[in-house]
Formats: C-alpha cells, structure tokens, sequence
C-alpha cells in the first residue's frame, strides 16, 4: 500500500517499541488491516454463510492496543492567565528559534501554517502555540512523537486574558490527538512532556474545517458518544486524521453483527477495542457484515481514514445490532442490518410496521372512476413473514420504487378494501369484505424502513409480473 502522508492516523495503536520515528516516514511500518471475507449474499440469508460461523478475526496483537495516563495530569484545569504578546512571534518551520515554552510567550501559527504537517524540538520544557480561527470550524491536533518518548496535548480557549481547557489527549505511547468545535476565537495549545525530553524532533499538525458532521468532536475515547446495544451513526471523515470514536454498552446476551458501508474510493478502517482497550479486531469498511462474540460489557470502535484519503462531503454508515440468538440477520445492498423472525422485522434495530396504504385510480368509463384505498395490510395475527428474503431494487408500476429493496414474503394476509366511485353525477362508496388473500409480497425500503408496494397492488395482474420489476442484489 502506498501511503502519501505521514503514518499517524494508525500510529495511535502502536507502542514505542514497534514504531520508528515520524519523520522518518517509513510506510513498511504501518499496521495492516484484517478484512475478513464474506461471499456475496444471494437471497440475504447470513445463517446460510459458511464464513460467518466464526467470530471477528484480527492480525492485530496486543502491542496495537490504547493505554491512557489516566492516573497522571502533566497540564492545568485550572484557568490560567494570560497577556497576549502585543507582536506576534511567528513560528518558523525552517528556522526554530528559543523560547515558546509558556502561553505568554507561545508561537503563533498563521493560516498558512494550518492543515499541514509541522515539525519541531522539545526539550525538558513544555512547547506553547497558539492560532485563531474567523468562523465556526472543527480544530483538530494530531501529534507525533519519535520512540520512546511520552508527550500529552492540551487544548485551551483564550477568554478575556484566561485560557480555558476545552480538550486533552493522553495516550501512552507516540501518537496524541484532540479536537473541538466553537465559535471564531483563539485557541492555545501545549506539548507538554511526560517524561523530560532532550531536543528531540516530533511532528504535530493543526487542522481546521467549518465542514464537520453533527457529532463532532468525537476523536478520542475522552469525547465518545455512548450507545447500548445498537448503533446507527451516518458521519464524515474531514481531515486525513479524523477519528469518529463510538462507547458501545452490551447488556444483553446474543450476537453482535457490525457493518460500515456506504463507502465509494475511499478506504475507512474500523478498530474495535475492549472496555480496557485492547484490541478485538478490525476490518476495511465495504457494506458486508461482521459476526462478533461480544460479552456483556463496555466496548469502542474507532472509524478512520487507513490510508489518508478522505471526503468530507460523504457520510459513511456505521450499524452495529446485538440480536437475539432465534433471529436471523441480513444485510440490505447499503449494508442496513436487517433482523427477523416469522413476525417482526427490522432494519437497523427500527421495527418496520407491517401496515401500508395506496390508491389505485381507473379510468373506466368516460365519465367514470374508481378509486381503490387498501387502509392495512393485515388485521392482526396469523400473518406470518417468511425467511427467505432478498435484497435488491424494486422498480414497479406505482410510486413505490427504491435502489435499496427488501422483498419479503408474508402469508395469513387480511386485506381492508374501500371503493370509492363517482361519475354521472352520483357518488357512491362501499367496503368490501375481509378477504384473505393467503400470501403476497411485499417490498420493504430500507431507506425509511415502510412498507411501500406489494403484490396485492391491482395494477399487477399477477405474482410473476410484480416479481419482474424486483431485481435480486447477487
């Protein structure tokens, strides 16, 4: 794989005995990620998947795992008081010059320093920067360090002559990263030393961008986002070291199945760490499902860019369903997690209501019409939904149409049909009686999760010209 940016983004699960120095930019040093293999899905029914049978896999060992100095706090909570300098002193990447080493007399970085790789010395003392930002943007700090060295990253807000903290990152080993959202100000941060340096090199990097998703920020553990059980989260990567971090709590038994989708060029990675954060597994994202033993308890995953490449412009899907063992589980072409039995089903832990409506108009007679309403599908029990589902598109005759289609079989239907006729100066209504129409079909959108077309539509004449526009995903 040919990497054409600096190896930091996966560093972050590397330790200092396995990682060169940054800028040595060895690509040979990059973890590589398990992409475990599933065969195309033919009529969506995983059970049937021979590679499914076993759990999660990883090359991954435990060296790749993330530690936290969560004992240990080298930086301030406190508010700390500042004078602006009244002349900024740049900083020069070309040309590092003493001092820096307090917030009265940090660097300042210009905009055309931001959104690019920087490299600077430390010594025993701390390094200060700061920089301003004109509107509401995401600032990102990626840092870098060479082996064996232990820096952490704090991010302040300047309010007023005080600096507020707004983030921090405290990994064990060479790599730190952070971000925040706000309003336009100017923010300050410090490199702080761990452990006393001796002029030692490092990289670190400032990104800022006003096109981030909803759930920023979201780039380390410190700032994750909970869920329990299921995850549904359509997000972006904006900057080749975005990290989107996701809190899973499982609190029940079953199996536990992960898709990340809705992916075109670019490559995302997916991490999955326990509740002390090693490392249980990882994958490429593309749309396909993963089988994971997850036991009750708390877990993270970790969605990236593997290999720098990003757009911010697109989200990507990250669905994870713990299910109980009696169902069966599918993907939809999107990736969606469908579960279901002989009487439910969902998409993406969201049950789909078995009720639907349509109008179907005729023009009979010149002065003529009928109007056709069917208010349910079903009455109630015995419905029975059957296991042998497909995946694909449904283009039909009415306004049910989709790209991303479930057709699932229901049998024991009760249809409710009303007509209504005018013409001739007369209107006149009637219901018809409960008919049991035995079995149909019914497409599902995995988009909204309805019902939005079935057999019973009286524009198709027959079960063999309704299956004619469905076109099966193999």
């Amino acid at each position: 794989m040919k990497r054409k940016i600096l190896p930091i983004i996966l560093s972050i699960i590397t330790t200092a005995s396995t990682i060169t120095p940054a800028f040595a930019n060895n690509n040979e040093n990059i973890p590589n990620i398990s992409n475990v293999s599933i065969n195309t899905f033919k009529d969506a029914n995983i059970e049937n998947e021979e590679s499914l049978s076993k759990d999660l896999e990883t090359e991954l060992d435990e060296q790749k795992s993330l530690q936290i100095k969560n004992s240990v706090q080298s930086f301030s909570e406190e508010r700390i008081e500042v004078k602006l300098p009244e002349e900024r002193i740049e900083f020069n990447p070309n040309a590092r010059i003493s001092g820096a080493h307090t917030p009265d007399t940090a660097f300042y970085l210009p905009e055309n320093l931001l959104n690019q790789n920087l490299s600077d010395t430390i010594g025993a003392e701390q390094n200060w920067y700061y920089f301003q930002t004109t509107e509401n943007s995401k600032v990102s700090l990626t840092l870098q360090m060479p082996q064996g060295s232990e820096y952490d990253l704090a991010l302040y807000k300047y309010n007023d002559g005080y600096l507020d903290l707004v983030s921090v990152s405290q990994y064990y080993g060479t790599y730190e990263h952070l971000s925040y959202v706000d309003e336009p100000g100017i923010y300050f941060f410090g490199i702080i030393p761990y452990t006393p340096a001796n002029n030692e090199e490092f990289i670190f990097r400032v990104d800022t961008t006003t096109n981030y998703d909803e759930n920023e920020p979201d780039d380390n553990i410190w700032f994750a986002k909970e869920y329990t059980n299921n995850i549904l989260a359509e997000q972006t990567i904006d900057n080749p070291y975005d990290e989107d971090f996701f809190k899973l709590n499982i609190n029940r038994g079953g199996n536990t199945y992960i898709s990340l989708g809705n992916i075109a060029t670019e490559k995302y990675s997916v991490y999955i760490y326990d509740e002390n954060l090693n490392v249980i597994g990882s994958f490429l994202g593309d749309n396909k499902l993963r089988k994971v033993s997850l036991p009750e308890g708390n877990y993270y995953l970790r969605v990236s860019s593997y290999d720098g490449n990003f757009n911010p412009d697109k989200k990507y899907k990250l669905i994870v369903n713990t299910v109980d063992s009696y169902e069966k589980v599918a993907t939809s072409i999107k990736g969606d997690i469908i579960r279901y039995d002989t009487s439910s089903i969902s998409v993406n832990g969201k049950s789909v209501p078995l009720t639907w409506e349509y109008e179907f108009k005729s023009p009979g007679y010149p002065y003529y019409s009928i109007v056709q309403r069917m208010k349910e599908l079903y009455s109630g029990p015995p419905q029975k939904l059957g296991t042998n589902i497909k995946v694909g598109t449904f283009h039909g005759k009415g306004n049910g149409n989709t790209d991303n289609a479930i057709m699932i079989p229901i049998t024991n239907v009760y249809l409710f049909q009303f007509f209504y006729a005018t013409g001739g100066g007369t209107n006149t209504q009637h219901t018809d009686i409960t008919e049991d129409k035995g079995y149909l079909l019914a497409i599902i959108d995995a988009d909204s999760g309805k019902i939005i077309e079935t057999s019973a539509n009286m524009l198709y004449s027959s079960l063999d010209e309704f299956k004619r526009f469905f076109k099966e995903y193999k």
